[in-house]
């Protein structure tokens, strides 16, 4: 009970949550179902990288 409290106290006292990282392990899931075609991992790897990753690329031909 004295565990819940505490963390229930430091989420209204910091305003943090778990959202991100259950928001983050929602699309994994997603990739690794949509995964079935790939031949290997590392385009698995790749795929939640490049879309988790924070990375904005500028492709060329396109303005920002």
């Amino acid at each position: 009970m004295e565990e819940q409290r505490l963390a229930i106290r430091n989420t209204l006292e910091y305003a943090v949550s778990n959202a991100r990282s259950e928001a983050a392990n929602t699309h994994l899931r997603q990739f690794t179902r949509r995964a079935c075609g790939f031949h290997s991992p590392d385009a698995l790897i790749a795929k939640a990288t490049l879309t988790l990753g924070g990375l904005n690329i500028t492709l060329p031909g396109r303005v920002t």
